[in-house]
């Protein structure tokens, strides 16, 4: 891994589904160490696939995506974990497990070869637990979990992970207000501790009070980026999904709204 490279870096690259249009374009951008960025755009606009490149989950077609330097889909898994956390919109884990069992897994790739576990993790798995209000559900399988539970679940995953990069799909979907809020403080920690992390959002929760960049996608291609203040506009939201957007600034925070 290469320290001094990009977390993230998007060549011009392309991707298309089996019989399917094309998922992603040209995509050329670059994420700095310890940004914060959302992804923000219509249905189908590919930002489900943008992750899934980052994470080495997909080969692009065309181009290269690169996390520090090295080329995504060509790293071991283990190696890819290390290196990003991606907490998904409906998280790859086994049901069986126990939501413990589920963090624990998730710290894994992040043990030398010879050790049984890492010293840190149970302290880690305490905090993960304590922050995301699951401790109570410690001992219940994640198959028996509501929505909005396994959505915490599959933060305090990436938490137990501990990567330079996080990679989040729809991270506020299914959580109601109190878990919205926990969200938000968990991922400011994350910022304070240098983290970069990626983000792909509908409801622009996080684009208006965490991004440091604000990505616009339409039709597999970048529509526009930067700091929410110059993104987050009625004319660009409204180009980009097709429907009649206010944006409302208050101490400093944008939000967007229906009209």
């Amino acid at each position: 891994m290469d320290e001094k490279r990009a977390p993230l870096e998007f060549c011009c690259a392309g991707f298309r589904y089996r019989r399917g249009p094309e998922a992603l374009h040209g995509m050329t951008l670059s994420v700095g160490r310890g940004e914060f960025v959302t992804v923000v755009g219509p249905n189908g606009a590919g930002k489900s696939t943008l992750l899934k490149l980052a994470a080495g989950m997909l080969k692009p077609e065309n181009g290269d995506v690169l996390l520090f330097g090295d080329a995504a889909h060509e790293l071991s898994r283990r190696e890819a974990a290390r290196r990003a956390a991606f907490a998904a919109e409906i998280e790859p884990v086994d049901y069986g497990l126990t939501v413990e069992e589920a963090l624990l897994q998730a710290a894994y790739p992040q043990q030398a070869p010879w050790e049984l576990f890492p010293e840190e993790a149970e302290e880690r798995l305490a905090e993960a637990l304590a922050r995301l209000r699951l401790s109570n559900l410690a001992a219940r399988p994640v198959g028996g979990l509501s929505d909005g539970e396994r959505k915490r679940t599959a933060l305090a995953r990436a938490m137990m992970q501990n990567t330079p990069l996080v990679l989040l799909d729809e991270p506020a979907g299914h959580l109601d207000f109190a878990s919205q809020a926990e969200l938000v403080e968990t991922l400011k920690r994350f910022k304070d501790e240098g983290k970069t992390v990626v983000a792909v959002e509908h409801n622009f929760l996080l684009s208006g009070r965490l991004a440091d960049r604000v990505v616009v996608l339409c039709a597999g291609t970048v529509k526009a980026s930067g700091p929410p203040s110059e993104v987050l506009t009625p004319e660009i939201l409204r180009e980009a999904y097709g429907a009649e957007l206010d944006v409302v600034e208050h101490d400093g925070v944008h939000h967007v709204l229906l009209k």
